[in-house]
């Protein structure tokens, strides 16, 4: 099962990309609809391979269907994902820090939208 911080990556990531994989273009549904071994399952596409010594920071990541994912492999990120990182970086950046509507004590959070 995805560690509390990857599925928070994974939130943010969804809503910096809409909901939209980065591989196919096609929605991605939320890690609660489908089980974790289903080619649809969210996952977190690192840009530069782990295993090459890249981090797993939302500036390295993409959302991407589990089967989105194993397609590519060890293989270089594409042109469409250099383009879908420049995106989501954007997204990222203008990001509410949380998306609670009250803190501890009752605080009211200035940045929350509202659903």
């Amino acid at each position: 099962m995805a560690e509390k911080h990857s599925r928070r990556q994974l939130r943010a990531l969804r809503a910096a990309q809409r909901s939209i994989c980065a591989g196919c273009g096609k929605p991605v549904p939320s890690f609660r609809k489908v089980h974790y071994n289903d080619p649809a399952y969210p996952t977190f596409d690192h840009l530069e391979l782990r295993s090459l010594g890249g981090l797993r920071h939302l500036s390295n990541g993409l959302l991407k269907h589990r089967a989105c994912n194993v397609g590519r492999g060890t293989a270089p990120p594409t042109g469409c994902d250099l383009i879908w990182s420049s995106v989501v970086a954007v997204a990222l950046e203008k990001r509410p820090r949380s998306y609670k509507p009250f803190f501890k004590g009752g605080i009211r959070n200035p940045q929350f939208l509202g659903r």
